[in-house]
């Protein structure tokens, strides 16, 4: 694949829409899963109503990204510049908190690509480690153990809704050279 044809773009006011768009349906394919009556709308309205994407892009902590594939929206990516993660002895990490590629653009290398922004970001700030959350079951938790992503703590989702049994994740990490 071309990476010219990729792009991580970020996210301003004008696209907030989008944003929210692309977010919730790359979600939805991915993670309704985890939902008892397949309604992720505590997820939906903590991670993707208008307020909350406002939010979090005024807090200068949190980066948000279109990831897009020919100049089409392909996915959403939510960084963190800096977190600690008591529970997994981690300090201060570079935290990636969201990275959804809607499923017609799958296979494509946006995945690899976008890890690749990642960690240029993450050492542009001198971070030493990256950190993520992922379920301790499905596709993505593959994806990051071949991206040099190793398990370093589990913790359990709490929004109300969930199917028991989806509710545990892996903390993982990634220590940068």
């Amino acid at each position: 694949m071309d990476n010219n044809r990729i792009g991580i773009i970020p996210l301003e006011p004008a696209q907030f829409e989008t944003y929210i768009r692309v977010g919730r349906k790359s979600y939805s394919q991915h993670y309704l899963h985890l939902w008892k009556d397949r309604e992720p709308l505590p997820y939906f309205e903590d991670s993707f109503s208008p307020a909350a994407v406002q939010n979090e892009w005024e807090d200068p902590n949190c980066l948000l990204f279109l990831i897009q594939l020919m100049n089409k929206p392909a996915g959403i990516l939510k960084i963190l510049l800096t977190k600690a993660i008591p529970t997994a002895n981690v300090p201060d990490c570079l935290f990636l908190e969201r990275i959804y590629i809607l499923n017609e653009y799958s296979g494509k290398g946006l995945g690899k690509y976008t890890l690749d922004f990642i960690e240029k970001l993450a050492a542009k700030n001198n971070k030493k480690i990256i950190c993520l959350e992922s379920m301790q079951k499905g596709r993505a938790l593959d994806f990051y153990k071949r991206h040099g992503f190793n398990i370093i703590g589990e913790k359990q989702l709490s929004y109300p809704g969930l199917v028991e049994s989806e509710r545990p994740m892996y903390i993982m990490g990634k220590t940068l050279n």
